[in-house]
């Protein structure tokens, strides 16, 4: 509002036009410079104001002109890889271990696909970004690293599963 002294005038704030009793929102995008001149930025019209945005995803307005975004500077981008940011967009480059097709690094499954080192005495275990190895039940190597049949892998017995394996 307004204060003339002895009496006030209600007024529409910025943005809006009306009585000051009625007010509404000014759809600044209507006029053709709101936002420059450059094509490849629009206006959006907000409650009380604007805001410039790119046309494309991955650019943002920088000083009236579309710049590239860095969405590697996002968090949670390519876990299990590294995020290479791109004009307008990114991609992952997937840690070993890992599969994507562009945006998304998930686990192989090594034992799934029989890409895996486990002996046809072991039974493979996936992990995250790898394997492992444990022994098959009712199976066990002795000291010459020769399978034998035991009762089952053993924790205690230090001979019960090859090396880089798990009982």
């Amino acid at each position: 509002f307004k204060d003339y002294g002895s009496h006030r005038q209600c007024a529409c704030g910025a943005g809006f036009y009306g009585n000051g009793i009625v007010c509404g929102d000014s759809n600044e995008c209507l006029a053709n410079d709101t936002c420059g001149a450059n094509p490849l930025v629009h206006c959006v019209n907000t409650r009380g104001s604007y805001q410039c945005e790119c046309s494309s995803d991955g650019y943002e307005v920088i000083n009236g002109a579309c710049s590239d975004r860095d969405e590697c500077a996002l968090s949670g981008r390519c876990a299990n890889g590294r995020c290479i940011n791109t004009n307008g967009t990114f991609h992952c480059e997937c840690n070993h271990g890992y599969l994507g097709c562009g945006q998304t690094c998930e686990d192989v499954d090594e034992c799934a696909i029989s890409v895996h080192t486990c002996s046809v005495n072991e039974m493979c275990v996936n992990t995250n970004g790898s394997h492992i190895c444990s022994c098959n039940p009712g199976n066990k190597r002795d000291n010459d690293g020769i399978w034998k049949t035991a009762d089952a892998c053993s924790p205690e017995d230090p001979l019960s599963c090859p090396r880089h394996s798990q009982a």
